[in-house]
C-alpha cells in the first residue's frame, strides 16, 4: 500500500496561519521555509520511498493526476496559511500563493538532491542550504556563486543563513 496522507498537516497548519508552530518573527519565505521542516517531522521522509513511488507512478500513470491534485490542494492550504500569518487578507493579493509555490519549487530542487544521494545529508540540511544560496542570490547584485553549498546547521533567519559559515 501506498499513498500521500490528506490532511495530515492540516494540524500543522492552523497552528502556523494562527502565528504558531514556527518562530513567530521570521518573515514569510523564512517562516515557510521553517514550516516545511516542521511538516517533515510530522509526516517523515526515506530515500527509499521515491524509487518506490517512481516504480508505482509508471505502472499507474492515472495516478499522477492525483498525485498533482494532491499537490495543487497542498499548495492553497499553504497559501491561505500564509495569508492568515501576516495578514495578507485582500482576495486579490497573491503573495501567499507566491510565497507557496516559490517555496515549492525550493522543496523540489531539494528533493532531488536528496534522493539522488543515498548517503547524503538530512533533507532539512539541504534545504536550509538551498535557502541560503537563494537568498544569497535575491539579496546581491553579484551574480558570484558561494565557494560552498555545503549543508547548513540549523538557522532561523536570513541574517542568520547570510552569516552561517
Amino acid at each position: 500500500m501506498l499513498g500521500i496522507e490528506l490532511g495530515v498537516e492540516d494540524d500543522l497548519l492552523a497552528t502556523f496561519a494562527a502565528g504558531a508552530a514556527v518562530d513567530p518573527d521570521l518573515a514569510p519565505f523564512e517562516a515557510a521555509v521553517a514550516l516545511a521542516i516542521e511538516h517533515l517531522h510530522v509526516v517523515g521522509l526515506d530515500r527509499g520511498e521515491e524509487a518506490l513511488m517512481r516504480d508505482v507512478l509508471e505502472r499507474e500513470p492515472s495516478l499522477v493526476a492525483r498525485f498533482v491534485t494532491a499537490t495543487d490542494r497542498q499548495m492553497n492550504l499553504v497559501g491561505d496559511a500564509m495569508r492568515s500569518r501576516f495578514g495578507w487578507t485582500d482576495p486579490a493579493d497573491d503573495r501567499g500563493r507566491l510565497v507557496a509555490e516559490i517555496i515549492g519549487a525550493l522543496l523540489k530542487a531539494t528533493a532531488w538532491r536528496f534522493f539522488a544521494d543515498d548517503d547524503g545529508p538530512p533533507f532539512e540540511d539541504i534545504l536550509r542550504a538551498n535557502f541560503r544560496l537563494v537568498a544569497a542570490m535575491a539579496n546581491s547584485d553579484s551574480p558570484a556563486v558561494p565557494a560552498s553549498s555545503a549543508p547548513l546547521s540549523a538557522a532561523h533567519s536570513i541574517n542568520e543563513l547570510e552569516h552561517t559559515p
